[in-house]
């Protein structure tokens, strides 16, 4: 039994941090005060889930496509790519890579898009998903405006 952390008696979860992907763990909680200690509890086992990449990029954009790059998670067996023509909408799966990139060529021309990335550790649970990043195919750039995105006329 390896001590991970003590916590007040008050705090009710708590997230560890220190796990590697791929690996199952038994947890086990004792009870403390000055004096006494607790038996061990019952044993609940755990996969730890991947923290969703960061730092997601439109690295190329031409009329029908666009390169995607994002930051490495460590011990990752694969990323998911998901796509959307809305913020807020329902983000369908593009692809399922090894790398830390992607070219989306099938995109259509003159539409916003808003790309999302997952984490799939090598047990197959998968992370939350990325921040968006957005991106048009037109010759016009994407802006922001009072809330929300719009393509400038040419």
């Amino acid at each position: 039994n390896i001590l991970i952390d003590t916590v007040a008696s008050s705090v009710l979860s708590k997230e560890i941090t220190s796990l590697r992907l791929g690996n199952t763990y038994q947890l086990k909680l004792v009870a403390l005060n000055r004096e006494l200690r607790s038996s061990f509890s019952t044993s609940v086992s755990g996969i730890p889930i991947p923290a969703a990449p960061t730092e997601l990029k439109i690295t190329s954009k031409n009329y029908n496509g666009f390169n995607l790059s994002w930051n490495p998670v460590l011990n990752s067996a694969s990323y998911e790519v998901y796509r959307s023509t809305s913020l807020t909408g329902s983000y369908a799966l593009l692809s399922t890579v090894d790398l830390t990139s992607y070219q989306d060529i099938k995109a259509n021309f003159n539409t916003t898009y808003y790309y999302k990335v997952s984490v799939v550790s090598p047990t197959g649970n998968e992370s939350e998903l990325s921040q968006a990043k957005q991106a048009c195919t037109s010759l016009a750039t994407c802006s922001w405006v009072r809330g929300s995105w719009y393509k400038p006329r040419a």
